[in-house]
């Protein structure tokens, strides 16, 4: 459950950069995928939240259950709030996207 709560952070925040940083010019499919930075920055956010993670396991020396039940109610938290901020604004963005 708490890896699945960490993908979906994953998802939200990669959403959340292509609605501030949306790439649209482009000639094929193939440049679409291959020249979005947006990938790799959302991909470097995950790896530090990551590392994080893992980090504060070790350096704090918790139990699997504890570390479980922190990371839960963290990424728990940290989808709820960023679901809720696109819900807000992603619309207002999306539209902007549209214009």
């Amino acid at each position: 459950l708490t890896g699945l709560l960490g993908i979906l952070f994953s998802n939200l925040s990669g959403i959340l950069i292509d609605l501030f940083n949306p790439k649209l010019h482009w000639d094929n499919e193939q440049q679409a995928v291959k020249r979005n930075i947006n990938l790799m920055i959302s991909m470097v956010i995950s790896i530090i939240v990551g590392v994080l993670t893992v980090f504060a396991v070790i350096k704090l020396k918790l139990t699997v259950g504890l570390a479980a039940g922190i990371f839960l109610a963290a990424f728990g938290i940290l989808d709820i709030l960023l679901y809720l901020y696109l819900m807000k604004k992603g619309a207002a963005l999306f539209s902007q996207i549209e214009s």
